[in-house]
Order: structure tokens, then sequence, then C-alpha cells
């Protein structure tokens, strides 16, 4: 049986929107990516680092700095 979205999904989660809203109805925080190290971030810069979620990593680091 094929999984299907009902609705449509934020480009910034990382989980479909059925999950995204079982997480918050049971009281857990959404999933945050790991903050870029400085290391990381030379290497983007330098158009060497292989990370599919990288343009995500850096919305999640500006959205929860603390984290």
């Amino acid at each position: 049986m094929p999984i299907e979205l009902r609705r449509q999904a934020d480009p910034m989660s990382l989980e479909c929107p059925a999950c995204d809203t079982k997480r918050l109805h049971g009281g857990l925080a959404p999933i945050i990516l790991p903050k870029p190290t400085v290391r990381e971030r030379r290497l983007a810069k330098a158009g060497k680092l292989d990370d599919p979620w990288w343009h995500i990593r850096l919305a999640h680091a500006d959205k929860y700095p603390n984290r």
C-alpha cells in the first residue's frame, strides 16, 4: 500500500504533516537538525560540503538558536 500525503507539507519540516501533528499533540518538541559547526560552514562556503539537509540545518539554526 503506497504512502501518500493528505496535506501539503512544510518545506522546512522533517516529517510528514500527520507525524508532525502527532508529535505536537503528544507534547514532544519538533525534530531539529544539529546546529552547523564552524568547520561545516567553511566547507559549505568552499562548496565542498556534502550535506543534502544543509539549507534546512541553516534555517533551523536561525529559528532555534539555543538548540
